[in-house]
């Protein structure tokens, strides 16, 4: 009798971390998925701003989270750069996740030398010269 109680609360136990694991998991999507919402918004604010996009920067902003079911906490346009917060609920809790977007910084220039375009460049080789095998007509006589 003590062997199957223990039995059943060891399987409630895996159960509900399982439950609660699986709890866990869904934040972490739907947070995610909110992210992912406010990057679009912000980038539809700021073609907007840049006029590459019709409208508002805010009202665009605002109808790319209504389609994915959020809603736009804030707004700021400076210039050409949008930050928007954006509010969806996870199980009856809210979720807000701030993003911005924009065009890059302006590249700078170190002592009047063009600016490095990146991590991924341009890979330069030293000059190195493959060096052949010998021809078959070497002195030691070859094996098959």
């Amino acid at each position: 009798m003590a062997g199957s109680a223990l039995a059943v609360g060891t399987a409630a136990a895996a159960a509900a971390l399982t439950v609660a694991l699986a709890v866990a998991a869904a934040a972490a999507v739907e947070s995610q998925r909110v992210a992912g919402i406010a990057d679009a918004a912000a980038l539809a604010a700021a073609d907007a701003a840049s006029g590459a996009a019709t409208g508002e920067p805010c009202a665009r902003a605002a109808e790319v989270a209504a389609a994915q079911r959020a809603t736009v906490a804030t707004c700021a346009v400076d210039g050409l750069i949008a930050t928007v917060t954006v509010r969806a609920a996870f199980a009856g809790l809210p979720v807000e996740v701030a993003a911005r977007a924009g065009p890059p910084p302006a590249a700078r220039t170190m002592s009047g030398r063009r600016p490095v375009r990146g991590v991924y460049g341009v890979h330069r080789r030293k000059d190195t010269r493959c060096h052949q095998a010998r021809s078959s007509s070497s002195s030691s006589p070859r094996r098959r």
